[in-house]
């Protein structure tokens, strides 16, 4: 299963931040997964479609990327036991987290005195 998210990531492709290019997730990668690397890892981009053919409202600019893993809901069983909507609400969670940390740090700065970066 770990393989074919690991053919799904290098679809994506590496993400460049400040111009540097990172390797999120494959770091410590073990050899056999990426040995095993399988076509189960799907990646695709709904919305671009509409866009090209002019379709979408001036105002609606929003295109999805769907990255999924088809040996991973094998029979169905992800979908049965709602997965992806378990790991979406505990990544809202962590982000709320986040952004009161973020948000500290800038209110402790602000009370003393420092310039914000």
């Amino acid at each position: 299963m770990k393989a074919g998210w690991f053919a799904a990531i290098n679809k994506l492709g590496a993400p460049k931040i400040n111009g540097v290019r990172k390797n999120f997730g494959v770091k410590a990668l073990p050899a056999w997964i990426k040995r095993h690397a399988s076509n189960y890892g799907q990646v695709s981009i709904v919305g671009a479609e509409l866009a090209a053919a002019g379709t979408l409202s001036p105002g609606d600019k929003r295109l999805n990327i769907i990255v999924k893993n088809d040996i991973g809901n094998i029979f169905g069983a992800a979908t049965r036991a709602a997965t992806a909507t378990r790991v979406l609400l505990e990544r809202a969670g962590n982000l709320s987290l986040r952004v009161g940390h973020f948000q500290k740090i800038a209110a402790q700065r602000f009370n003393s005195g420092q310039k914000q970066a």
